[in-house]
């Protein structure tokens, strides 16, 4: 029996991944049946707590409704005999705890006190009440209780009467409603306003201003909308949560049920399927044993010759794997072949990689990579190109050269060179050679970019930017200040190898050249000189230009103008 034939038996004995896959779909389905039950759940629950408070509320209604009718009847008599009629009302009532009247301008006529415990203040002043119906006026809690002022209009446009209404009554019923399975918690079933206030509540710990930050603005509390959300506490508990709204007063109902809670069966059953596929797994590994040993030793002794050869010291592989006649001696046979062709071919690219890193320190990495491609290229000659040249010179420096010893000209040079190179790579481009104290550097070559006239801008202020910030350690260094002026120009140019067949230089050369020169020259300390044609293709690049000057630079018959980048 060959390798393969092995390993497709070994495959199928110890096959898990049917199993695997059977017990991600039962745990998938479990959780969307338990997602859609915990849903449908909750907001059952939160609709029969709207229900509750429905029902509530229209008792009280009923009752303010037959108070204002009393106090607006014609036939009752003076105001004491209303009075009367009114606190016969209202004496039975559990939630009335006191009445206050307002007449037609706001103003508060009277305030009836009905039971011993009702100590919130009534409002001042109210608004005249036109439109049927509750309104909430104020809302006050303490503890478990809460104490609401609501409000009902009297006759048409007499007044509004104005109850200060206690449902400690409803808040056990909401209390019940969450103690009930699968929740079991008073503080599960909550009653809200739009400003995450709580109103009603049968425990003390509800998740409110939560459950309103998961839904965010613009909430339908005016609607008749019952959905559900998943949000998070202040501890990080992740909830599931039943909304359903009494739009009469800008209420919901909310019911919070801890999700570790809600999908504790969806736990179980991942502990199921866990063993399941642990038992497989043993069973398999048990049964593989077997084919192991007689596998595993020759790939082991593969992987070892393997290692070796990614560190070059391979020889060749152990002639007892050679000589097997599978596939494994096979691939150990070609193994010693790949070696000696890898050998080969190492020599060959680090030579090459010798050649290269030697080159590229004399030209630029650009010409380097197209001389080694295509050699056939290194001929005179040049083709026309639109280029951005530009020159960075340092300013004084005939002076520095004279006041400085050699040395340390050159290495502030070297400093500097290392760092303008460094730039103008970073900005795509290419540094096409070093004068003296000076760098022309070409964007344009090999291939063409919409962004050169961007990036070169880009480049020259941040050496600009670097220069002006490498001072201090110059005059620390070397007791002097540098400074470096800066000429752009973009245009027509002249780009390939110029010199004779035994010694070539890539290079661009034509007037667009010499007119960067020429504005790097017209560059004082820190300045940064461009040509107009640069600046009108440069005015979306973000770069602050300004206008200098129109002139006629030496060597040149036109006039030309002259921007600076600030």
């Amino acid at each position: 029996m060959n390798l393969f034939t092995r390993q497709v038996a070994l495959l199928l004995v110890t096959a898990v991944t049917p199993l695997v896959l059977l017990g991600l779909a039962v745990v998938d389905q479990n959780k969307a049946a338990l997602t859609r039950d915990a849903n449908a759940s909750l907001q059952v629950t939160a609709e029969r707590g709207r229900d509750l408070v429905q029902r509530e509320l229209e008792q009280v209604r009923t009752q303010l409704d037959a108070v204002a009718l009393t106090i607006s009847a014609p036939d009752l008599g003076d105001d004491n005999a209303r009075l009367t009629a009114v606190k016969a009302l209202v004496s039975t009532s559990p939630q009335v705890q006191a009445l206050a009247l307002y007449g037609a301008d706001g103003a508060r006529r009277w305030t009836l006190k009905t039971k011993g415990d009702a100590s919130v203040a009534a409002p001042d002043t109210v608004a005249l009440r036109e439109e049927p119906g509750l309104a909430l006026l104020s809302h006050e809690q303490r503890g478990l209780s809460p104490y609401l002022w609501l409000a009902v209009p009297v006759g048409e446009r007499l007044g509004t009467l104005a109850a200060l209404v206690t449902l400690e009554g409803l808040n056990a019923q909401l209390g019940a409603l969450g103690d009930r399975p699968p929740l079991s918690n008073r503080s599960a079933v909550f009653v809200t306003d739009l400003k995450g206030t709580q109103v009603l509540a049968g425990g003390p710990d509800t998740h409110a201003a939560y459950f309103l930050q998961k839904l965010g603005n613009n909430l339908p509390f005016r609607q008749a909308v019952s959905l559900s959300v998943e949000f998070v506490d202040a501890q990080g508990k992740e909830l599931l949560g039943g909304f359903s709204t009494v739009p009469e007063l800008g209420w919901a109902v909310v019911v919070d049920w801890p999700r570790e809670q809600a999908y504790a069966t969806l736990a179980q059953t991942r502990r199921a399927v866990g063993l399941a596929v642990g038992f497989a797994v043993l069973v398999a590994l048990l049964v593989g044993l077997w084919g192991a040993k007689k596998l595993t030793r020759p790939l082991q002794t593969l992987e070892q010759e393997t290692q070796r050869m990614a560190t070059g010291t391979f020889d060749k592989v152990d002639v007892a794997v050679t000589a097997r006649k599978d596939e494994i001696g096979q691939l150990a046979r070609s193994f010693d072949g790949m070696w000696a062709q890898l050998k080969v071919a190492q020599q060959r690219v680090l030579e090459e990689a010798e050649r290269k890193n030697a080159l590229a320190r004399y030209l630029a990495p650009e010409v380097v990579d197209q001389a080694l491609k295509n050699p056939g290229t290194l001929t005179l000659g040049g083709a026309r190109r639109e280029v951005v040249v530009l020159f960075a010179d340092v300013v004084g420096f005939t002076k520095l050269s004279e006041t400085l010893p050699p040395e340390t000209v050159v290495a502030l040079l070297n400093e500097l060179f290392t760092v303008e190179t460094e730039v103008i790579h970073r900005h795509k481009g290419m540094v096409d050679k070093f004068i003296g104290d000076a760098v022309m550097a070409v964007w344009g070559l090999p291939e063409a970019s919409p962004h050169d006239v961007d990036r070169a801008l880009e480049c020259a202020q941040q050496i600009r930017e670097w220069v002006e910030a490498a001072q201090r350690k110059w005059r620390e260094k070397y007791g002097l200040t540098v400074q470096i002026a800066v000429g752009v120009h973009v245009g027509q140019a002249i780009a390939g190898n110029i010199g004779s067949p035994k010694r070539l230089e890539y290079t661009v050369i034509g007037d667009t050249v010499n007119m960067a020169a020429r504005l790097e020259s017209q560059a004082s300390a820190g300045q940064i000189i461009v040509s107009g044609e640069l600046a009108d293709r440069a005015k979306d690049s973000g770069a602050e230009i300004k206008f200098v000057k129109e002139e006629t630079l030496r060597g040149r018959s036109t006039p030309t103008r002259i921007h600076e980048v600030l």
